[in-house]
């Protein structure tokens, strides 16, 4: 009789084992991976904590699906390659503050969070975004600690973070926060997906996120606690909600999933602003679609000579801006690529565009230069016609005038002495054009 009491405790203590599992590194994402999920409205019990638990939320409802890419260094701009020169990867994030509410229109757009996943540790470095089609890097330091390997049942670890950048004419943009951590449950999950054997980690984030105009700080409170079910070698958390401190935020609940065409639903959707807009000014079309598309195509039904995408966009961009020479209403098509397909919209008389009210028609690119080579690794040429001499500012992320100097009209194209500028990106900026008047250029 012992001997039967003995195997079969330890036939008991080999299933508690079993099911108390431990995450490490390589149970998530690597550079490269794209994963599919969906997000649901449903109402989740999250009070349940504890050894031996079964969350059962196999009722789920999707409302809608989409795919969360893991892009490697080589993938994302230059620029955050330099600024996050220790990264794994990063990942489209839309956690920053909209500051397009905030200023003027297409103001943030192609948001990342950049992360460094060691056996140790997986670390949010910060995070980036395109202001105005110029790179921002807000780094952080410290660092946001999300996970501490080997992580199991019961582990405690917290930490601050802060970062903040700041852009000339911009204004600045901050984050400060604490995370405070514990692996509060183990036990069984179901979800639509499966059934799995999970660990629950609880993370009660303090921030505020402030932007900064003038002498005008706007701060906005992001306290949430996060709820991560995590199994093994499912590279993200099989079930992540994340519930507001405020009433005023948004509850998300999304879940990793199979691919259900009933709620991946390809739907192209843009605005074009602003409205009417004149001619020499500038049109910003910005993406709208559900989701996250792989590619963008934008096309105006008028003469390429009649147009031109400024700013450092193209056709290909997700929010181009775009220059008209002539007064007209014309259509705009945009077609968005999926992982699971395309899917376009076409407006007509879309955007338009009045007669400018400088006199500035046809001839407006005529002043359009090019700085070339870009990126550089210390030699930069001007290539620009003009009638008169004008001056050049450059200015570094920061905002600061780090140079300025004057622009011959008689000599094209012409070297400007960039020796004493150290490896970054740079805003090269021309007084006195009525056209494209800025770009940006980055020094290797």
């Amino acid at each position: 009789m012992k001997q039967v009491f003995l195997v079969g405790t330890m036939i008991l203590l080999g299933l508690t084992v079993k099911a108390q599992i431990t995450i490490n590194a390589n149970d998530l994402a690597s550079a490269g991976d794209t994963v599919r999920y969906s997000v649901t409205g449903s109402v989740l019990n999250t009070n349940q904590a504890g050894p031996n638990q079964t969350w059962d939320f196999s009722n789920l409802i999707p409302l809608t699906q989409d795919l969360q890419s893991f892009y490697g260094p080589n993938q994302l701009p230059f620029t955050f390659r330099l600024q996050f020169g220790n990264m794994t990867y990063g990942f489209p994030e839309s956690l920053l503050p909209n500051l397009g509410n905030m200023g003027p229109a297409n103001m943030l757009s192609d948001a990342y969070t950049f992360v460094k996943k060691s056996p140790t540790s997986y670390v949010y470095l910060g995070r980036g975004a395109s202001v105005q089609g110029i790179p921002l890097a807000l780094v952080y330091s410290p660092k946001d600690t999300l996970y501490k390997f080997p992580l199991t049942y019961a582990d405690t670890f917290s930490g601050s973070f802060f970062g903040s950048a700041g852009f000339a004419g911009l204004g600045a943009l901050s984050q400060t926060g604490n995370r405070t951590s514990v692996v509060d449950g183990w036990g069984t999950l179901k979800t639509p997906f499966g059934i799995f054997d999970c660990i629950r980690i609880k993370s009660i984030v303090t921030e505020i996120d402030s932007i900064t105009f003038g002498a005008t700080s706007i701060p906005l409170p992001n306290n949430r606690t996060e709820y991560r079910w995590l199994a093994k070698n499912q590279k993200i958390p099989v079930l992540e909600v994340v519930e507001p401190a405020s009433l005023l935020g948004a509850r998300t609940v999304r879940y990793k999933d199979t691919f259900r065409p009933e709620v991946f639903v390809n739907q192209a959707n843009f605005t074009a602003t602003p409205k009417p807009v004149s001619a020499g000014d500038t049109l910003f079309l910005t993406n709208r679609s559900f989701g996250t598309p792989k590619s963008f195509l934008w096309e105006i039904n008028a003469p390429i000579s009649q147009y031109e995408f400024v700013g450092g966009t193209n056709q290909n961009s997700a929010n181009p801006k775009v220059i008209f020479s002539q007064a007209g209403n014309f259509d705009i098509k945009l077609t968005v690529t999926y992982s699971g397909g395309k899917d376009d919209t076409l407006r007509t008389n879309a955007v338009q565009v009045l007669p400018s009210s400088t006199g500035i028609s046809d001839k407006i690119f005529e002043s359009k230069f090019k700085l070339y080579p870009n990126p550089t690794t210390g030699k930069l040429f001007l290539d620009l016609k003009i009638g008169q001499n004008t001056t050049y500012q450059i200015f570094d992320l920061t905002g600061k005038l780090v140079q300025q100097g004057v622009v011959s009209a008689q000599e094209n194209p012409q070297a400007i002495d960039i020796i004493g500028l150290f490896k970054g990106c740079y805003l090269f900026k021309l007084d006195q054009l009525p056209a494209q008047s800025s770009c940006k250029f980055v020094i290797e």
